[in-house]
């Protein structure tokens, strides 16, 4: 129900950026200060212990803000993020695994440059910490629970392409739990995202 809600409020705002262009008369092009938008990502997560971790696919979805008064630019991103992982237990001298699943509430806040900027095409890169919020998931083996949430903090970095308003970014996460009792100490996370700029 969580994830349909976010989609639908996804898919409204993807609307409201695309054919609100199109609205009164076109105007010159001017220097990128602020822009936002919405995102999604397809992303692959493991367990950071993985030793016998697999990685699988899961997805985010949400916001960006980009401010860039220069080749410089800062760009905070509110996520919702759906994560799908393989975890391990050891039970005696076997190995129990599960397929665990996750959702959380987001919000790396990325520092990067535009290596390449061009009007139609700017390349960029870009770094800066992450954190991670876990609202739900439906763990039975470990000792998690919905009610119990756990916090995340880690880093993200990347490369990115913009094309006319659509952003393309390759990233890299690494997270670790710091309230760590047991389960899941830590996740690496890669992304491909696609965004969209409003203005």
């Amino acid at each position: 129900m969580k994830r349909f809600l976010f989609t639908i409020l996804f898919i409204l705002i993807s609307f409201h950026c695309v054919f609100g262009q199109n609205e009164g008369k076109p105007k010159k092009s001017k220097k990128e200060i602020f822009t936002f938008g919405p995102k999604i990502s397809l992303s692959f997560t493991n367990d950071s212990d993985g030793i016998y971790g697999k990685y699988k696919a899961g997805t985010d979805l949400g916001l960006f803000f980009r401010i860039s008064p220069t080749r410089l630019y800062i760009q905070p991103e509110f996520l919702y993020q759906f994560r799908n992982t393989d975890m391990y237990n050891y039970i005696g001298q076997y190995i129990c695994t599960e397929n665990y699943k996750s959702h959380h509430l987001d919000m790396p806040v990325l520092i990067g440059i535009k290596a390449i900027d061009f009007k139609l095409i700017k390349i960029r890169f870009f770094f800066g910490p992450y954190f991670s919020f876990k609202i739900a998931d439906n763990s039975k083996v470990f000792y998690f629970s919905p009610k119990n949430p756990y916090f995340q903090l880690g880093f993200q970095t990347g490369l990115g392409v913009d094309l006319w308003r659509f952003t393309v970014d390759i990233s890299y996460s690494n997270l670790n739990s710091l309230n760590y009792s047991y389960g899941v100490k830590g996740n690496n996370i890669f992304k491909v995202g696609v965004g969209f700029k409003c203005f």
